[in-house]
């Protein structure tokens, strides 16, 4: 993967994103050295997404095997709120 401090990535972006399509290797976007954020490629994404939709769904259906009620989002949302 290649890396690009924050500024150059800033002034580079369009070569950036046509690299990350074109050869499907991500890109690490640093600031002060560290990883900030990556640029992927967008079916890429899509593919990591559902991925991470497929690990949900699973750890729901393992939750009501067990017999447990599964919560719906606004009332978790309104739970965590009110903590």
């Amino acid at each position: 993967m290649t890396e690009y401090p924050l500024k150059d990535a800033r002034d580079q972006l369009g070569s950036i994103v046509l690299d990350v399509r074109r050869t499907r290797e991500p890109a690490i976007i640093t600031r002060y050295g560290q990883p900030e954020a990556v640029i992927v490629d967008f079916d890429e994404w899509q593919e990591l997404e559902a991925l991470r939709d497929a690990a949900d769904l699973a750890v729901v259906r393992a939750r009501v095997a067990d017999g447990q009620q599964p919560v719906a989002l606004d009332d978790a949302l309104r739970d965590l709120d009110a903590a």
